[in-house]
């Protein structure tokens, strides 16, 4: 893209997509994390356009358009306001400027098209026009979600909370939205099922939550100082709210089902196995509609907009400064770089091979391919640091022999430990003369 660089989350999709291309099976043939209909459309882009930062840029930016005017028309059809306005889309597309990793396409962009599709479902019911089809489409549309990002699950309990605080939903209702829910989970542990890789998916897809929490790109300060503007503007948005009488009680409802869903989306970041700024993504519906709402409380226009400029001022002016890295002595206490692709001294050794990066940090991929499954170090560790298991070292000697790298980079220095163990794979490759974390196939 030139002006924004190329950062490692995406990165990782990127091979993620270019190996299932080549014939890779997502759990089994390259391990990630990454949810299954999530890695489809990845697969789906590499096809289309190889490893090209530009796309996912140009789609990121068509669905956000898409999941604005969407939840801009769902807002306007059951009067969530008391005018009609195009404001909240205008609010939800500013919000995605927040950082400059919400550009690109992660999977939390994708799931959240389909959580607006059940927010929909859900004002429905509230509405008191929803039906049995309704409020199983609504478990459908979260269960594809959570297919896209699994923390996406934690939505379910505030949309069944909502249901059973504002509707006169029945046990079987309930029932049907979980039902609902299950449903798209159980067409892919079928398929799993049926490639004889369902160990494979359960491990690498469900218990990721545990295997790699608190694998974070950004540190504390960092993600606080990202969200530091939208979170001042929704908490002033939901006190006024607490301080108006301006709405009805369906108007309330909304409301409250929102904040809901915003409390949910605090859950389902925290319990994501990987945390950068992106995340946050989860929580533009909520933040759109209550900072909309603040907005659309003042009634002096003039005001109104002196005070939407300076926000947008606000957000825009931190995202680029931090993306130019004009703020001084900023580098101190966050750690932005992180979630970039970095230079490595290794980049001309490995240029146009296939190699393998023992360790988190994927820059050295920036212009080489992946060999091996081992894509996501969580993952790898679980396997290439654990050699007392003789099922760990079979696996492993048949990765290795099936797609031989021509280069291993060990930053977290497990070659030593898994050469000691194998003899016959240490025989194939020798240290570099320049780099003594490097080994080339001989």
């Amino acid at each position: 893209m030139g002006f924004v660089p190329l950062l490692q989350p995406e990165l990782g999709w990127m091979l993620l997509g270019e190996n299932i291309a080549s014939g890779d099976t997502l759990y089994h043939g390259v391990w990630d994390n990454t949810g299954p209909f999530t890695a489809a459309v990845y697969w789906l882009i590499d096809l289309l356009f190889g490893r090209s930062q530009l796309a996912y840029y140009l789609l990121s930016a068509f669905l956000v358009v898409v999941q604005a005017l969407v939840l801009n028309l769902l807002l306007i059809r059951h009067k969530a306001y008391n005018e009609s306005t195009f404001v909240p889309a205008l609010f939800y597309m500013l919000l995605a400027n927040t950082f400059y990793d919400f550009f690109t396409l992660s999977p939390v962009l994708l799931c959240l098209t389909f959580l607006i599709l059940a927010l929909r479902n859900l004002f429905r019911l509230i509405y008191g026009i929803g039906n049995d089809e309704t409020i199983f489409f609504l478990g459908l549309f979260i269960g594809i979600a959570a297919l896209f990002f699994l923390p996406a699950i934690a939505f379910l309990i505030s949309f069944i909370f909502s249901l059973l605080i504002f509707t006169g939903t029945k046990p079987r209702q309930y029932l049907l939205s979980v039902v609902g829910f299950i449903l798209p989970f159980a067409g892919v542990m079928l398929y799993y099922a049926w490639r004889n890789k369902l160990n494979s998916f359960y491990w690498q897809y469900f218990q990721s939550l545990e295997i790699l929490s608190g694998d974070n790109y950004l540190n504390l300060v960092s993600l606080i100082l990202v969200a530091l503007i939208p979170g001042i503007f929704l908490l002033i948005g939901i006190y006024r709210y607490n301080n108006s009488y301006a709405f009805n009680n369906y108007q309330v409802r909304l409301q409250q089902s929102l904040f809901y869903y915003l409390l949910m989306g605090l859950l389902a970041i925290f319990f994501s196995p990987e945390r950068s700024a992106y995340h946050f993504m989860l929580l533009l519906p909520p933040l759109a509609f209550y900072i909309s709402q603040y907005f659309l409380l003042i009634r002096n226009r003039l005001k109104g907009e002196l005070y939407f400029l300076g926000f947008a001022i606000l957000l825009l002016g931190l995202n680029y400064s931090l993306l130019a890295e004009s703020i001084p002595y900023i580098g101190d206490w966050t750690n932005f770089k992180n979630i970039e692709v970095q230079k490595r001294p290794e980049e001309e050794l490995v240029r146009d091979k296939k190699i393998v990066v023992l360790g988190e940090d994927l820059s050295p991929y920036r212009n080489a391919a992946l060999a091996t499954p081992y894509l996501d170090w969580g993952l790898a560790a679980e396997q290439l640091t654990q050699l007392n298991y003789y099922e760990n070292l079979m696996e492993t000697y048949k990765n290795f022999n099936a797609d031989p790298p021509q280069v291993i980079i060990d930053d977290a220095g497990a070659i030593p430990a898994l050469f000691e163990r194998m003899p016959l794979l240490e025989s194939r490759y020798g240290v570099s003369e320049q780099y003594p974390h490097v080994y080339l196939l001989k």
